[in-house]
Formats: C-alpha cells, sequence, structure tokens
C-alpha cells in the first residue's frame, strides 16, 4: 500500500503528540495556573519589540515576567535592544536619515536616543502596532518603568525581568567579563537582583554571572543548528537533550531554556532530577503551550501574551 507523503506527516505529528506530552486534542489538559508567563520582548506580537509600550503591554496582560535583552553601547551604557547592531528594519532615525546596520558598540547613548524604533511594523507580526517615536530605553529606565508600576499599582502582583546579556558575535572573554560587572553593578545598585533572571546563549556569561554574583539567578538559552534540529523532530534527539541539560546544570544555572521543540515529559523529568527549571521559548501557538504545559514546564516565552493569558489565568 502506498501511503502519502501527507498521511506520513499526520502519523508523525500524532506519533509526537503520544511520544513526547500529550496532545490537546486528545485529552482535557490540567492547566498548571502558576506557571510563568514571560512576555517575549515584552509584547513583541502586539507592540514594537522591547520598549516601554510592549513591556505594560505585557504587564496589563497579566505576564509575572518581562523578558528583554540588553548590549552595550560605545560609552558602557546597558540599552534594551536585541541585536549587536542597530537594526533598520525595525528602527529609523527620528529627523528621517537613511540608517544602515552598524555594530551598537560604536554608537553612544546619545545617538541612541535618537532613533525611533516604533513607527516600523515588523512583517512577521501583523497584529503589532505602531507606536511614533518610541526610543530603545536603558535597562535602568525599565526596571524604574517597572518600580513606578509596582508603586502606582501596589496590590497587583510584582512583576520580575528576564534579562538576556547579549553580545557580537567576535566578543572575546574580556567582553564578557566587562559587561557582567557592568550589568550585576546596575541591578545591584537598583536592588533588582532578587527580581531578575539573567539569561544568555553564551555559557561563558553564565559562569562569570556565578562568579561574580553568587546569588543571581541564571538560565541558560539553547537553540539546536539545523542537523539537531532535525534529529530532534525525528525522534533521534535524546543526546541532544540531555548534553543542555548538562550543559545548565555544570555552568550553575537555574533554569535551561531551550528552543521549544527540545521540550519532552522525559526532558522536564531529567531537568527537574538535577535540580534545574525548564523555560522554552518562543512559543507562539496555543497548541504548543498546551502541549509543554503538560509536559510540565515551570514556564513558558511568548511573542504573545494575550495567548498566554487566555490560557493560563482565565
Amino acid at each position: 500500500m502506498t501511503i502519502s507523503f501527507f498521511t506520513i506527516n499526520i502519523l508523525l505529528i500524532i506519533t509526537t503528540s503520544l511520544l513526547f506530552c500529550s496532545s490537546p486534542i486528545l485529552k482535557n489538559m490540567n492547566i498548571n495556573k502558576k506557571i510563568e508567563l514571560h512576555g517575549h520582548r515584552g509584547a513583541r506580537g502586539l507592540m514594537p519589540e522591547n520598549t516601554l509600550p510592549a513591556f505594560q503591554k505585557a504587564i496589563d496582560l497579566g505576564m509575572n515576567f518581562l523578558e528583554l535583552d540588553v548590549v552595550l553601547t560605545k560609552d558602557k551604557e546597558i540599552i534594551v535592544h536585541h541585536d549587536s547592531e542597530i537594526n533598520p528594519k525595525i528602527c529609523t532615525h527620528k529627523e528621517g536619515k537613511p540608517l544602515k546596520r552598524e555594530p551598537i558598540s560604536t554608537w553612544t547613548l546619545k545617538q541612541i536616543k535618537e532613533l525611533d524604533c516604533g513607527s516600523i511594523k515588523n512583517i512577521r507580526f501583523p497584529e503589532q502596532e505602531i507606536i511614533d517615536n518610541t526610543p530603545i530605553p536603558t535597562l535602568k529606565e525599565v526596571i524604574a518603568f517597572v518600580k513606578n508600576y509596582e508603586k502606582t499599582n501596589p496590590n497587583n502582583p510584582k512583576i520580575k525581568l528576564n534579562i538576556e546579556l547579549k553580545f557580537p558575535e567576535d566578543h572575546s572573554n574580556s567582553d564578557i567579563q566587562e559587561f557582567v560587572i557592568l550589568f550585576t553593578k546596575l541591578i545591584e545598585e537598583e536592588k533588582f537582583i532578587e527580581k531578575s533572571v539573567v539569561q544568555s546563549f553564551e555559557i561563558k556569561a553564565i559562569i562569570e554571572l556565578k562568579k561574580n554574583k553568587p546569588n543571581i539567578i541564571t538560565s541558560a538559552l539553547f537553540e539546536p543548528k539545523k542537523l539537531e534540529l532535525l534529529r530532534l523532530k525525528y525522534f533521534l534527539g535524546d543526546g541532544i537533550r540531555e548534553s543542555i541539560i548538562y550543559k545548565a546544570k555544570e555552568a550553575g544555572a537555574s533554569y535551561v531554556s531551550p528552543y521549544y521543540p527540545y521540550v519532552t515529559k522525559d526532558f522536564v523529568n531529567l531537568a527537574h532530577a538535577n535540580g534545574l527549571k525548564v523555560l522554552p521559548w518562543t512559543v507562539n501557538t496555543k497548541e504548543e503551550m498546551l502541549r509543554l504545559n503538560d509536559c510540565g514546564v515551570d514556564g513558558i516565552i511568548s511573542d504573545y501574551p494575550n495567548k498566554l493569558k487566555e490560557i493560563f489565568m482565565n
């Protein structure tokens, strides 16, 4: 009997659900109401990413963590921006001057503040609103924003930050050490160490953070290469899954934060057995949110806080 490619894919989807975690189609879900809800870059699917309007939107939708990225400017200021370069796809000069991709390490904070990163819609997110004249904030400004929110809303749940340290591709060990020192000094001065999870794909940064501040909570990020992703998809990735758990543990991280296809029930059980929380990224469909919840993850990072709210807060 000939089996069509479509049929094979359907069988793979069903098998994946059965092997990895129960499918929401096959079973009524027991929703974990205490799960950590992380708004990715604030609320990238709804607002300009890594901006105060995006963080406000995430808070309005009930997220208990604001996920954001930080990079270092030429004058050693810590700003909130995903790339280690200026991104002309989402930012423009307020005066309309041409903008090209350049390392943020060659820009001062004053120059950064001349950009508008809210008037260009990210074409990947059709629901994203345009907010003209939206500047790139500093980390200090985001912390002040959260503090002000909590002061004016004392009866609402407290907000934590999930802060990713970003580095240029050609970064050195001394670059990591410098950034970690400046970063930990800032959040310590702002009394925000206990309200922050600090994440990075750079394992050396996790190790340096723990060496600099042993009480800091860290999260090790992992993204599979193309071949590894194929192995994960076709059930050949157990060794890959185990390896990232052990890497996170050896680095002293509190969380292992993988791209979501890594996550199975067995992965979560092994991570928990090794004292690690599991925080997958970036999860943008309700079906995957439900599957991961059934796997037992401790939190979910999503561009769409509205979907997380609908599933976990209603």
